[in-house]
């Protein structure tokens, strides 16, 4: 197995400018090799079908891996490879052949997949995975960018129409994106936002952990009374 070093082409207070390791693997996997997996989220971009889905199990450079993949990418701030508490998988397919994959791995809280994991814009996958928001060029799978998002967990991302921005939805703080993974702002309230966010074309409206709402305006991330 031939290891690949890329450097993430983006940099910033929280965008992940260190290296990401990229392993390539046989391309020629069999698509009845892939099992079927609890969590999984299915979108569609052209004549693609995006297939994002959990795979905490996996282990670089194990021969006891379930699945393998074409390309691996490892998202922590200082670089370590310990401490990759999430790990979920990206797919992509042609006329149902695969023709690209990759394992993503996460420092910050556990994260699964649901309906919010991932959002298709401007012929990239944006995904939340572990406490980062990251950009992959469909259909290749290339990363564009990574930007840790929040302290502890990423649980989803959303697009803005009306703004043209990318929303992460944080444990801690919601963050708005640019298409460039740049940090716009971020804000937080008095505790963790585990209960329920919705957005408007001027607002975020959270409920933190104490039913408590808040009501960000998008344009600059300032709290506006509820």
């Amino acid at each position: 197995m031939k290891a690949e070093k890329v450097k993430s082409p983006r940099a910033g207070r929280s965008a992940f400018s260190n290296w990401h390791w990229c392993f390539r693997v046989n391309w020629n996997v069999p698509i009845e090799s892939w099992l079927s997996l609890a969590e999984m989220l299915e979108l569609k971009i052209d004549n693609y079908r995006v297939v994002y889905s959990d795979d905490p199990t996996y282990e670089s450079g194990s021969a006891d891996n379930v699945h393998s993949y074409h390309r691996e990418y490892m998202l922590r701030e200082d670089g370590d490879e310990t401490g990759l508490v999430s790990g979920h998988a990206l797919r992509v397919y042609e006329d149902e052949e695969l023709i690209a994959s990759c394992i993503l791995q996460a420092e910050g809280g556990p994260t699964g997949v649901h309906d919010q994991s991932a959002i298709i814009r401007k012929g990239s996958c944006v995904v939340a995975i572990g406490s980062f928001v990251v950009s992959l060029h469909i259909p290749t799978l290339e990363l564009e960018w990574a930007t840790q998002t929040d302290l502890a967990t990423c649980f989803g991302v959303y697009f803005s129409e009306s703004r043209d921005c990318i929303i992460s939805h944080g444990e801690i703080e919601i963050a708005r994106l640019s298409q460039d993974g740049e940090i716009v702002w971020s804000s937080s309230g008095a505790d963790i936002f585990t209960n329920g966010i919705t957005i408007s074309d001027d607002y975020v409206r959270v409920v933190d952990f104490y039913d408590r709402e808040y009501k960000f305006n998008i344009g600059n991330g300032h709290a506006c009374e509820v």
